[in-house]
Protein backbone atom coordinates (compact mmCIF):
# COMPACT_ATOMS: atom_id res chain seq x y z
CA UNK A 1 0.00 0.00 0.00
CA UNK A 2 3.01 2.31 0.77
CA UNK A 3 4.53 1.63 -2.55
CA UNK A 4 0.95 2.68 -4.44
CA UNK A 5 0.85 5.46 -1.98
CA UNK A 6 4.28 7.03 -3.18
CA UNK A 7 3.58 5.87 -7.37
CA UNK A 8 0.42 8.21 -6.70
CA UNK A 9 2.22 11.19 -4.92
CA UNK A 10 4.93 11.21 -7.39
CA UNK A 11 2.19 11.86 -10.57
CA UNK A 12 2.69 15.10 -12.25
CA UNK A 13 -0.19 16.75 -13.22
CA UNK A 14 -1.29 15.20 -16.51
CA UNK A 15 -0.88 11.51 -14.98
CA UNK A 16 -2.64 12.28 -11.82
CA UNK A 17 -5.64 13.32 -13.90
CA UNK A 18 -5.58 10.34 -15.97
CA UNK A 19 -5.07 7.93 -12.83
CA UNK A 20 -7.98 10.04 -11.15
CA UNK A 21 -10.12 9.41 -14.35
CA UNK A 22 -9.55 5.52 -14.47
CA UNK A 23 -10.09 5.09 -10.48
CA UNK A 24 -13.83 6.77 -11.16
CA UNK A 25 -14.88 3.42 -12.66
CA UNK A 26 -14.08 0.67 -10.13
CA UNK A 27 -14.71 3.30 -6.96
CA UNK A 28 -17.97 4.96 -7.95
CA UNK A 29 -19.22 3.80 -11.89
CA UNK A 30 -18.75 0.06 -11.19
CA UNK A 31 -20.31 0.34 -7.70
CA UNK A 32 -23.37 1.86 -9.14
CA UNK A 33 -23.60 0.14 -12.37
CA UNK A 34 -24.00 -3.26 -10.03
CA UNK A 35 -26.49 -1.22 -7.61
CA UNK A 36 -28.86 0.05 -11.08
CA UNK A 37 -28.56 -4.07 -12.05
CA UNK A 38 -29.12 -5.42 -8.38
CA UNK A 39 -32.11 -3.87 -7.24
CA UNK A 40 -33.30 -3.60 -10.66
CA UNK A 41 -33.18 0.16 -11.46
CA UNK A 42 -32.86 0.41 -15.31
CA UNK A 43 -36.05 2.04 -15.84
CA UNK A 44 -35.87 4.70 -13.87
CA UNK A 45 -32.71 6.45 -14.19
CA UNK A 46 -34.30 8.84 -16.92
CA UNK A 47 -31.49 11.02 -18.13
CA UNK A 48 -33.74 13.54 -20.73
CA UNK A 49 -30.60 14.12 -22.82
CA UNK A 50 -29.79 10.67 -23.66
CA UNK A 51 -29.21 10.27 -27.44
CA UNK A 52 -29.14 14.04 -28.19
CA UNK A 53 -25.96 14.27 -29.98
CA UNK A 54 -26.09 17.57 -31.49
CA UNK A 55 -22.92 20.09 -31.72
CA UNK A 56 -24.43 21.99 -28.92
CA UNK A 57 -25.29 19.33 -26.51
CA UNK A 58 -21.63 17.85 -26.96
CA UNK A 59 -20.05 20.56 -25.87
CA UNK A 60 -22.98 21.52 -22.96
CA UNK A 61 -22.22 18.25 -21.83
CA UNK A 62 -18.19 17.62 -22.43
CA UNK A 63 -17.02 21.22 -21.78
CA UNK A 64 -19.78 23.98 -19.96
CA UNK A 65 -21.13 21.90 -17.35
CA UNK A 66 -17.71 20.03 -16.03
CA UNK A 67 -16.29 23.46 -15.92
CA UNK A 68 -19.37 25.44 -14.40
CA UNK A 69 -20.23 22.56 -12.11
CA UNK A 70 -16.28 22.10 -10.74
CA UNK A 71 -16.63 26.01 -10.41
CA UNK A 72 -19.78 26.18 -8.35
CA UNK A 73 -20.14 22.85 -6.54
CA UNK A 74 -16.41 21.72 -6.01
CA UNK A 75 -14.02 24.89 -5.85
CA UNK A 76 -16.85 27.62 -5.14
CA UNK A 77 -18.06 25.24 -2.19
CA UNK A 78 -15.22 23.71 -0.63
CA UNK A 79 -13.22 26.75 -0.90
CA UNK A 80 -15.28 28.88 1.15
CA UNK A 81 -15.98 26.26 3.55
CA UNK A 82 -12.24 25.42 4.01
CA UNK A 83 -11.34 29.41 4.00
CA UNK A 84 -14.14 29.59 6.65
CA UNK A 85 -12.67 26.92 8.78
CA UNK A 86 -10.13 24.33 7.77
CA UNK A 87 -11.14 21.82 9.95
CA UNK A 88 -14.80 21.76 8.27
CA UNK A 89 -12.81 20.29 4.47
CA UNK A 90 -14.53 16.90 5.13
CA UNK A 91 -18.24 18.75 5.85
CA UNK A 92 -17.40 20.95 2.90
CA UNK A 93 -16.74 17.39 0.52
CA UNK A 94 -20.26 15.91 1.95
CA UNK A 95 -22.08 19.69 1.09
CA UNK A 96 -20.60 19.87 -2.35
CA UNK A 97 -21.52 16.14 -2.82
CA UNK A 98 -25.34 17.09 -1.80
CA UNK A 99 -25.64 20.41 -3.72
CA UNK A 100 -23.71 18.47 -7.20
CA UNK A 101 -26.01 15.76 -6.87
CA UNK A 102 -29.05 17.76 -6.22
CA UNK A 103 -28.28 19.28 -9.97
CA UNK A 104 -28.52 16.00 -11.32
CA UNK A 105 -31.92 15.99 -10.62
CA UNK A 106 -33.63 13.63 -13.86
CA UNK A 107 -34.19 10.97 -10.93
CA UNK A 108 -33.26 9.26 -7.47
CA UNK A 109 -31.11 6.79 -9.10
CA UNK A 110 -29.09 9.60 -10.85
CA UNK A 111 -29.22 12.03 -7.88
CA UNK A 112 -27.09 8.85 -6.39
CA UNK A 113 -25.28 8.17 -8.95
CA UNK A 114 -24.03 11.85 -8.90
CA UNK A 115 -23.68 12.17 -4.82
CA UNK A 116 -21.45 9.45 -5.06
CA UNK A 117 -19.27 10.96 -8.14
CA UNK A 118 -19.57 14.36 -5.71
CA UNK A 119 -17.74 12.85 -3.08
CA UNK A 120 -15.17 11.51 -5.65
CA UNK A 121 -14.60 14.49 -6.89
CA UNK A 122 -14.69 16.56 -3.86
CA UNK A 123 -11.77 14.16 -2.16
CA UNK A 124 -9.86 14.86 -5.40
CA UNK A 125 -10.07 18.44 -4.88
CA UNK A 126 -8.80 17.84 -1.22
CA UNK A 127 -5.90 15.47 -2.58
CA UNK A 128 -4.65 17.95 -5.86
CA UNK A 129 -5.37 21.05 -3.92
CA UNK A 130 -2.93 19.11 -1.15
CA UNK A 131 -0.54 18.08 -3.82
CA UNK A 132 0.29 21.60 -5.04
CA UNK A 133 -1.97 21.64 -8.25
CA UNK A 134 -4.48 23.40 -8.96
CA UNK A 135 -7.53 21.70 -7.76
CA UNK A 136 -10.08 23.88 -10.17
CA UNK A 137 -8.32 22.44 -13.16
CA UNK A 138 -7.48 18.69 -12.14
CA UNK A 139 -11.30 18.41 -11.30
CA UNK A 140 -12.79 19.90 -14.46
CA UNK A 141 -10.50 18.12 -16.54
CA UNK A 142 -11.23 14.72 -15.08
CA UNK A 143 -15.16 15.95 -14.88
CA UNK A 144 -14.80 16.62 -18.56
CA UNK A 145 -13.06 12.98 -19.14
CA UNK A 146 -15.44 11.44 -18.10
CA UNK A 147 -18.58 12.81 -19.24
CA UNK A 148 -16.84 12.50 -22.60
CA UNK A 149 -16.45 9.27 -21.63
CA UNK A 150 -20.15 8.68 -20.93
CA UNK A 151 -20.80 10.55 -24.14
CA UNK A 152 -18.58 8.30 -26.16
CA UNK A 153 -20.32 5.10 -24.71
CA UNK A 154 -24.13 6.58 -24.97
CA UNK A 155 -23.33 7.50 -28.83
CA UNK A 156 -22.41 3.72 -29.74
CA UNK A 157 -24.66 1.67 -27.44
CA UNK A 158 -27.52 4.06 -28.89
CA UNK A 159 -26.64 3.95 -32.75
CA UNK A 160 -25.93 0.47 -32.38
Amino acid sequence: MKRLSSFYYTLNPVSFILVNFLLIFPLVTVPFVLMVYIFNWEDIINNPYKGDFSVSMFIIAVVIAPLMETLIFQYGIIKIFTYLNPKTKYIAVFISAVLFALSHWFSWVYILFAFMFGIFLGFLYLTSEKRGFKPYWIIAAVHCLYNLFVTFIDFITTVS
